[in-house]
């Protein structure tokens, strides 16, 4: 692959490619979920391809980003270019999940650039730059900043990486486990703190789930024109959206925690079968959920500030109540962000409560996930229903009922109930929202909260 610094945003492919068993290429994987008008597609051009015996192939447009080439004689040598345009056009995810360009470095999502044919494996990436530029992957290393072995298909496009002139680390000693890159001043000012947060809280999260996140972890962080991050496999993606300074430092450390758990997490709306009921609602409120209690727990959070966006998540839940149910949200998340994110959050803590005090705390919802990383649950197909499951044979507790009500349903969650629960009391006072530890807990509340804390 070529990048040239005087045209950055183009990248020019040469590959050698398997079609699949109905002599198709595709560019096509997650491409419906860009949010962009024609796909992965939209931004091909100039693709040839010969077949091996080095005659041009004809190329049939079937549909958005299939390609047929009928019954070529493989290996197939395929040639094209891709525009990065992605930051540029109307889209749903946001670019932090797709592809963009900053001065001084290029963002790709391998679905977004890589054309797929049949499975393989032992796929080689080879990198030509400027240079004083570099690649920084989540793939195996041969030719640092240039050449790259890559496990299968599904390493090469459910992941991000970047190329320029960028700052990079690398952590957790032999085979480089953690890789991050910077870009742009904002983003590499406070590289020390991006590192030692990755550092600490992968580490905490992999003691309590169980283990280390599947696959090498790459973060890629760049100054943006907002906050915001998306995470691809296992490569996380944040945008900076202005100067780190003490007021945005925390949202700095917010993101890179809640990306972060969703190396562990990120599967949960896609694991159900087409038709099943997704489970963004506790992917997302589940990553900030597991945030707060991590950053309490490490003294980045002082249990005041922590009761403050505990009652703040409520206020935002109690805002975006209505008509509509937590698991059709998801379908459209971004359009009903609170619903799913605030909401997400109180419905995995009032899940958390249900489990602990029903279980007489032997249990909670680490076990569940727990389960989910390392255990028996790893092999299941979930949604809603089989999460419901999956609980109930983790801890012994059953928790249908919250969710048939309030998030399946649009009940309210039982939210005096939960807090009691932990030791804490909640106030209502029309928009004024407060949550304060409470003196008079019982012992085995206040007890809760203390190993409620990560």
């Amino acid at each position: 692959m070529v990048i040239e610094r005087d045209q950055p945003r183009l990248a020019r492919v040469e590959a050698e490619l398997t079609p699949t068993s109905e002599g198709r290429l595709l560019l096509t994987r997650n491409a419906s979920d860009s949010g962009i008008e024609g796909g992965w597609a939209r931004f091909l051009q100039d693709l040839e391809v010969r077949d091996a015996g080095g005659a041009p192939v004809a190329v049939e447009a079937i549909a958005e980003g299939v390609y047929g080439v009928g019954t070529a004689e493989p290996p197939l040598a395929v040639r094209y270019s891709m525009r990065l345009e992605h930051d540029r056009v109307d889209n749903s995810p946001g670019a932090d999940e797709l592809a963009w360009a900053r001065p001084e470095a290029v963002f790709w999502t391998g679905r977004a650039l890589f054309l797929e044919g049949a499975p393989s494996g032992a796929i080689e990436v080879d990198f030509e730059l400027p240079e004083t530029w570099r690649a920084t992957t989540p793939w195996e290393v041969v030719a640092p900043g240039r050449s790259f072995r890559v496990a299968d298909l599904d390493a090469l496009l459910d992941c991000g990486f970047i190329v320029g002139e960028h700052f990079e680390a690398r952590l957790g000693g032999p085979g480089d486990p953690i890789r991050i890159a910077l870009a742009g001043p904002n983003a590499t000012s406070e590289s020390r703190l991006v590192v030692e947060t990755v550092e600490r809280y992968v580490g905490r999260f992999g003691e309590l789930l169980g283990g280390p996140a599947k696959g090498r972890l790459l973060l890629v962080a760049a100054d943006g024109a907002f906050w915001g991050g998306g995470v691809m496999g296992t490569t996380i993606s944040m945008l900076l959206g202005g100067a780190l300074d003490a007021s945005t430092l925390p949202t700095l450390r917010f993101i890179t925690v809640h990306e972060a758990f969703h190396l562990w997490n990120a599967n949960f709306p896609y694991r159900g079968h087409e038709g099943t009921e997704s489970l963004y609602w506790l992917s997302e409120g589940s990553a900030s959920y597991y945030t707060l209690r991590a950053q309490l727990g490490a003294g980045d959070l002082d249990v005041e500030t922590a009761l403050s966006q505990l009652a703040d998540e409520v206020g935002k839940y109690l805002a975006s109540r209505g008509g509509l149910d937590m698991v059709t949200a998801g379908a459209t998340k971004l359009d009903h962000y609170d619903l799913i994110y605030s909401g997400g959050f109180v419905a995995t803590l009032a899940i958390d409560v249900a489990i602990r005090t029903r279980s007489a705390d032997r249990h909670s919802l680490d076990d569940v996930l727990r389960s989910l990383h390392s255990g028996p649950g790893r092999e299941v197909a979930l949604d809603v229903e089989s999460f419901s499951a999956l609980v109930e044979s983790t801890t012994g507790v059953a928790v249908n009922d919250l969710i048939d009500c309030c998030v399946r349903g649009t009940g309210e969650l039982p939210l005096a109930e939960l807090f009691t629960g932990l030791g804490l009391a909640l106030t209502i006072d029309g928009d004024t929202i407060r949550v304060e530890r409470d003196p008079a807990a019982p012992a085995a509340a206040a007890a809760r909260w203390s190993a409620w804390v990560l």
